[in-house]
């Protein structure tokens, strides 16, 4: 989201220890539940986006001739394809990495406003992907509008 691209550039000591891929010492997690840092329950409160049946045929039409043609294409072009359909300003997919344990999650196929971050890492267990994962539903955390 352009705010987290915003707020990172508000700290370039953390914007180059993440483009150089050098490990950032993470504070003591706080002893919160979930539920008073992210505003997940807020998702269920917009008015659902209306279907373009057509957009989506041709996305996945796109997306199999990839397969076909260009395998190594596929997944960038998913990405472009989410954030053009969604109408985000960034997208990317975080993958899953065991080591070094207890698992990081390494940001790939980054586009728009965080494309620098491409590659870097975030902690399993610090982090909205390692809440996904253990709620086995998405989550969200609060926007910081500065």
């Amino acid at each position: 989201m352009d705010t987290d691209a915003t707020a990172l550039s508000q700290r370039p000591h953390l914007r180059a220890c993440l483009e150089e891929n050098i490990p950032v010492e993470m504070p003591q997690a706080l002893e919160l539940p979930v539920a008073d840092v992210f505003i997940t329950h807020e998702l269920y409160k917009r008015a659902p986006k209306k279907t373009d049946y057509l957009q989506e045929k041709l996305a996945l039409q796109d997306l199999a001739a990839r397969m076909a043609d260009q395998p190594e294409e596929v997944l960038p072009r998913f990405v472009d394809l989410a954030m053009e359909m969604a109408g985000g300003v960034s997208a990317g997919l975080s993958l899953y990495e065991e080591t070094p344990a207890p698992g990081v999650f390494r940001w790939q196929y980054l586009q728009g406003a965080l494309s620098p971050f491409n590659g870097a890492t975030t902690p399993r267990n610090f982090s909205p992907c390692g809440i996904t994962l253990d709620q086995n539903a998405p989550a969200s955390g609060p926007i910081n509008r500065q």
